[in-house]
This record gives C-alpha cells, sequence and structure tokens, in this order.
C-alpha cells in the first residue's frame, strides 16, 4: 500500500506544478460515466456500450502542447462503477476517486490532419493512482468492502470537435486497469477494469510568452525577425546576418514597421518611415560646371565636362586635318567632327555634317531628356543618362549590394511557393530600387537546393519567382518588365550535402538589365 501512495502523491505533485509552471494549457470540465468488464461478466467486452448501469461522474482535466503531434494531460475525476450478474446474486458497487497523468498523440498534427481541423482523433496512454470506495450497497451483494489506494493504468482513444480557437467538445473512451484483484470482489487473478465514456468541453487558458519562439537565442521581447529559418546566422536583434533589423537608416522608425527602409541619413519622414518631399530648393549651379544658373544656358551639363562661359561644352572646331584646330585634339578625331574619339558616339559622321555634343547629327531625332544622347541611340530617352549607358543613368553600388542581399534574404514556406512575411521589408526595399531605375527590365532567376525530385524542384523554382514577381506588380511596377525563369537545382552556389549549402542555394537572383 506504502507505494500506491506514493505513487498517488508523486501524480499530484506533477498536475500541481504543470498547472503551475505550464505553457499552452487547456482547461477541460467532464462528465462521465462507466461499464464494468471482468470476473463478474467473464470479461464480456460485448456489454460494452449497453450503459445497463448508469451512473454519473465527473471530472477535470490540464492539457500542456508538447508539440504538434503530442499533449500531456493531467486529469482528476470521480467516478461510480456498478454492476450485477443475470441472477442478481453478485454485484459490485464501487466509487473511484483518479488522478492520471497520460500522453495524447494527436491526429491533427499537421501530417495527418491540419493542427486546425474540425474533427480530430486522439489516442491516450498513461497511468496514475486511484482512491477505491467498494461497499455493499444492500442492493447489490459485493463479498466484502474494500478501501485501498492503488495504481491505476489507462489507455483509450477518443476525438475532438473544434468549435473555434477558445474552446472545443472531447469525448474520448478510456480503459481503467487498477493494479488490485478484489475491488470487484473476484480475486482469482481475474483482475477487473471499467471503461470510462466522458464528455468533456475544453477551453484553451491564456498562453505564456515563449521566450523564443524561432529558437534563434534571441527572445520574442526583442527579436525583429521572430521567424527566422532554423539554423540561420543571426544579429542581436534576431535577424539574419547582414539583414537589416533595427532602425538601419536612423530615421527613428524600426525595420519592422519602415516601409522605406533605405531613407538617407538626416531626411525628414513621416511615421511609416518614408520621406517627407520637401520644397524643390534650386541652388546657383546645380549642373556644377561653375556657371551660375541664370547665366547657364546648359543647365544639365554632364559632371565634369569643360565648358565655356555660357556653361555650354567646349567645342573643338577644325575644317580639315591639315588646319589647326583652337583646341589641341584629344584621343584623335576620325571623322574630323571636333569631337574626340572617346566621346564620339558616331565616329563616322559625314564631314561637314553638324554634330552635337556627343559627335552625332544634331538633328538625330532630338534628345528628349537632354542628357546630350540622341533618342536614335538613348535607350531611356526620357530619363537623364549617362553617355557610357546608352543613354540610361548607371546602376548606383548601393543598390547594387542591395539586390545581390535580397538573394538570400526572401523566405518561403517550406515546399511551397508562398512568401513568408519575414520577406516583406527585403522586397519592398526592392520596389524602391525598380522604381528608381523605371526604365531597366527584371530578371529572375530561382533556385532550389537538391531536396527532392528534379522535376518538383523545376517546378518550386518557377512558382517561387512568379510570386516574387507578383508581390513586385502588387507594388505598382510593371508587369511587361519582368523576365522569370526557374532552373531547379541545376545551378548550385554551395555543396548540397551541409545545411549551410542548402540555404545558399535556395535563392532568387535579381538583375537589372537594359534592352
Amino acid at each position: 500500500m506504502t507505494l500506491n501512495i506514493r505513487l498517488f502523491c508523486f501524480s499530484i505533485c506533477i498536475c500541481i506544478s504543470t498547472i503551475c509552471f505550464g505553457q499552452g494549457n487547456a482547461l477541460g470540465l467532464h462528465v462521465s460515466t462507466t461499464e464494468y468488464v471482468g470476473g463478474l461478466n467473464n470479461n464480456n467486452f460485448g456489454d460494452l456500450y449497453q450503459f445497463k448501469f448508469f451512473a454519473p461522474g465527473a471530472g477535470i482535466s490540464l492539457q500542456q502542447r508538447l508539440n504538434a503531434s503530442f499533449n500531456l494531460v493531467e486529469s482528476a475525476f470521480y467516478d461510480k462503477v456498478q454492476y450485477k450478474t443475470p441472477d442478481k446474486t453478485l454485484g459490485v458497487d464501487a466509487d473511484f476517486f483518479t488522478l492520471n497523468l497520460k500522453l495524447k498523440y494527436k491526429f491533427n498534427n499537421g501530417y495527418l490532419l491540419s493542427e486546425k481541423a474540425f474533427f480530430a482523433p486522439f489516442l491516450t496512454l498513461g497511468a496514475g493512482g486511484t482512491y477505491i470506495s467498494s461497499i455493499n450497497s444492500g442492493t447489490f451483494q459485493a463479498p466484502f468492502a474494500v478501501n485501498e489506494f492503488r495504481t491505476d493504468f489507462a489507455g483509450g482513444a477518443g476525438a475532438v470537435i473544434r468549435f473555434s480557437e477558445k474552446f472545443y467538445l472531447e469525448y474520448a473512451a478510456t480503459f481503467h486497469q487498477p493494479v488490485y484483484d478484489g475491488w470487484d470482489g473476484v480475486t482469482q487473478g481475474n483482475r477487473g477494469m471499467y471503461l470510462q465514456h466522458s464528455l468533456g468541453l475544453i477551453f484553451t487558458l491564456k498562453q505564456h510568452e515563449k521566450k523564443d519562439s524561432d529558437g534563434d537565442g534571441v527572445k520574442d521581447s526583442r527579436d525583429n525577425c521572430p521567424e527566422t529559418p532554423a539554423g540561420t546566422k543571426v544579429d542581436f536583434w534576431g535577424c539574419p546576418v547582414g539583414l537589416k533589423s533595427n532602425d538601419d537608416d536612423s530615421d527613428g522608425v524600426r525595420n519592422r514597421y519602415d516601409e522605406c527602409p533605405n531613407t538617407p541619413r538626416g531626411t525628414p519622414v513621416n511615421d511609416r518611415g518614408c520621406p517627407v518631399t520637401p520644397p524643390v530648393v534650386r541652388s546657383n549651379d546645380d549642373d556644377g560646371d561653375g556657371v551660375k544658373n541664370r547665366y547657364d544656358e546648359c543647365p544639365n551639363t554632364p559632371p565634369g565636362t569643360k565648358v565655356d562661359e555660357k556653361g555650354c561644352p567646349e567645342k573643338v572646331y577644325t575644317n580639315d586635318y591639315s588646319t589647326t584646330t583652337t583646341a589641341p585634339p584629344v584621343d584623335g578625331d576620325d571623322d574630323g567632327d571636333g569631337v574626340p574619339n572617346s566621346r564620339d558616339m558616331c565616329p563616322r559622321t559625314p564631314r561637314g555634317q553638324a554634330v552635337n555634343y556627343y559627335g552625332c547629327p544634331a538633328a538625330d531625332n532630338g534628345d528628349n531628356d537632354g542628357d546630350g544622347v540622341p533618342n536614335s541611340i538613348d535607350k531611356c530617352p526620357y530619363t537623364y543618362g549617362s553617355s557610357s549607358n546608352f543613354g540610361c543613368p548607371e546602376v548606383r553600388e548601393e543598390s547594387k549590394k542591395r539586390l545581390d542581399f535580397a538573394t538570400h534574404g526572401i523566405y518561403f514556406e517550406t515546399g511551397k511557393a508562398t512568401i513568408k512575411p519575414l520577406s516583406y521589408a527585403v522586397l519592398n526595399d526592392i520596389v524602391t530600387i525598380l522604381q528608381e531605375y523605371k526604365d531597366y527590365h527584371v530578371r529572375l532567376a530561382g533556385h532550389t537546393d537538391a531536396i527532392g525530385s528534379d522535376a518538383n524542384n523545376f517546378q518550386l523554382s518557377d512558382a517561387r519567382v512568379i510570386s516574387v514577381k507578383n508581390y513586385f506588380v502588387s507594388k505598382g511596377v510593371d508587369a511587361y518588365r519582368f523576365e522569370t525563369r526557374g532552373f531547379g537545382e541545376t545551378r548550385p552556389v554551395a555543396s548540397n550535402a551541409t545545411v549551410e549549402g542548402r540555404a545558399e542555394n535556395r535563392r532568387v537572383e535579381i538583375q537589372l538589365f537594359l534592352k
């Protein structure tokens, strides 16, 4: 008896500790009834679900979520078990006060059924202690009275019907096997058991905040990237190393809320971290050529260009190869139009043809953006650009670095093309770049690791780049600018034999190019 008392007390301690310190708790209130199986009915399981001797009971339970598949369940029940033989010569009338600790296996674990399935079966197995009070009720003729603390083993099955995240209905059928032969009056090695039917209303309790939801070593209260994939190296703020975390542009708006995370330092911003557009204030010399705006007849001269007193590019005049020019030739002038070869974009202009600063015919379709590159060869005819880049603005090094970083800053649901919210800050950063370089087209290339079949990886990489494209389009980027292609696992940049290597291979490359 001493061992059973200790086990009973130990179960009580476990239940109290889990109630006080458990996380993810659910409280259950139950009603129950029982059916007897044992020596008095020759272990006839066919008598079950007949409910010939109905006796009500009640109980309370507490559940803790261990993981997607298992819960820990503590339960305390009062049950009455009654049975009498057909001739009414023998019978049992017993009260059970039972405390059990059970492990619950859930079929709605995300593998077999959805975790939020409306109907979800489960299995339970556990042990605990029970106090048995079996007495002669007067109606039944129990051979003798019993008052014992005993070990109790329990196992069963059931199902839940989920009404909401807050509460659900649970039915369970649980066999209880007290480790004691004599409670039903039959002591010839034929232990009696009973089947407990319970119906309970389960309420989810307020959960304690997990200290580190994504297991990256950074507490949730400080974690700016609370869904970082397992194994990813993170910085002080819980974000992947290299990912902008707290307030990198120092505008007073933390990155998780900053819709314009690369605002130049000192720029006034609104509550979304985007610049408040100041009034345009022109300087005395906007193009920096040394000629004040009021006298500058060419106010958009490219930086570094030599200009005359009117602020326009200094010209080199010549009649033919034998005459003396007003300025010495620079790097040669093969077509003799006064424009040195290093700057001449039309090096075979007929002699005598009037040319512009870049050595092309002055009437060559005009120059809409005033950058000195004629429309006929200007790939960005409405955007001021550089002659060395076909009249388009050069992509700044900072923008190139941000595009390169985004390659590994876009995360998807495992095995799916669904973009994780963790990626939105990086994607919004890229949107600002695409809007800045609106004349450039965008090439999206999707890559996967070597996990899974080749065909599935090709399909997955295709679907993921389409998801990225659709995100950009939803933010106002024109759809015609994109070229998308998935390469699957065919172009790895690291070994697929390691976790780190596979992470490097899972990427979406973003490249700007001119057509």
